[in-house]
């Protein structure tokens, strides 16, 4: 009796050991799914759009992230998501658009390479607005000139 009750007792632990390792594989598989699928569904909003990122470290990356007219920097980790700064210039916005829809979705997006197609258009974008700023400055001084002070 005691060779059976052995047995019996050797055939649980084991089948306990086998339907054990057969849970923690299904909750693996479950997560490596849900993590998979998790990924796709951002990347399909025809408005809000990832154009450019870069790793800077292990778990986190600075991204462009576009919306409208408008791109916004932010700086992501794991435990955080940070507004770095904001583009407004719309040319600039949707090259970068254009170029992130001309690109194959599988591969990956080099923040610096796009940056450095738009560095020559840019810049000539910031020095019209110096040119605006510099004939506005211009203005105001010749219009205080003429103006005696203290009224």
């Amino acid at each position: 009796m005691t060779t059976e009750n052995s047995t019996s007792t050797l055939g649980l632990f084991v089948r306990m050991i086998l339907v054990l390792a057969l849970v923690i594989l299904i909750i693996y598989a479950l997560t490596y799914f849900l993590k998979k699928s998790g990924k796709n569904i951002a990347n399909d909003d025809p408005y809000l759009k990832r154009t450019a990122s870069i790793t800077v470290s292990a778990g986190k990356t600075v991204q462009v992230i576009t919306l409208g007219t408008k791109a916004y920097i932010i700086g992501v980790s794991d435990s955080n998501v940070n507004l770095i700064s904001e583009i407004d210039d719309p040319d600039l916005v949707n090259a970068m658009n254009l170029t992130a829809d001309a690109e194959p979705s599988g591969k990956a997006k080099d923040f610096a390479s796009i940056l450095a197609k738009f560095t020559h258009s840019a810049s000539e974008s910031a020095s019209l607005g110096l040119k605006k700023q510099q004939n506005r400055l211009k203005k105001l001084n010749s219009q205080n000139e003429d103006e005696p002070y203290g009224r």
